[in-house]
């Protein structure tokens, strides 16, 4: 694997570490606030319903934004959505926490499908013959990855540090993958 793939298989990873962020720890926290299961079960499916839609309409942001820019200001996007997970739980109003949930839930898949759908994109243009079979595998893989140790590492995170401490920390390495899509993606392609 090359550096540019090597950095796409790590936002890929964390993309999935920020799909299943929530899933540990919502339903306890709407248990807490006296909230329905079903509506928290609403809330973390819903990000599959944007991440379809973008994947659909990812070809189009491309062509007119640039494959790079849409990356850049996907990771960006979902960099805030997995901080703003963390600050959820100061929300009082449970209303409103339920509506920033679903906001911020849907925003979250869509910036997730875009940098999804732009990394095999990009992987495409870079990688040829018989590498490319390999290169898209290990795509695969980086979600396959980022699934599994997600949710163990968030639990790890929440015990260490309650609820805020795995949107902190995940956010954290978010950030990096922000730096690391600006100078060396951007550069090395």
């Amino acid at each position: 694997m090359n550096k540019v793939q090597i950095i796409l298989f790590y936002l890929n990873a964390l993309g999935a570490m920020g799909y299943s962020l929530i899933a540990p720890l919502f339903p306890p926290l709407f248990k807490e606030r006296g909230l329905s299961n079903l509506v928290c079960s609403y809330i973390i499916a819903c990000i599959s319903l944007t991440n379809v839609i973008a994947a659909i309409y990812c070809s189009f942001l491309s062509e007119k934004f640039g494959q790079k820019n849409l990356l850049l200001f996907c990771v960006t996007g979902q960099n805030i959505c997995i901080f703003l997970y963390g600050f959820s739980i100061y929300i009082n109003n449970n209303p409103f926490f339920i509506f920033f949930g679903f906001v911020n839930r849907l925003a979250h898949g869509f910036f997730a499908g875009i940098i999804n759908v732009a990394s095999f994109s990009i992987i495409s243009q870079i990688t040829k013959g018989k590498e490319l079979e390999t290169a898209t595998g290990y795509m695969e893989l980086s979600w396959g990855v980022g699934l599994t140790i997600g949710p163990t590492l968030i639990g790890i995170l929440f015990d260490i540090g309650g609820y805020s401490m795995p949107f902190i920390v995940i956010g954290i390495f978010a950030l990096s993958g922000i730096y690391y899509t600006y100078y060396e993606v951007f550069l090395l392609i």
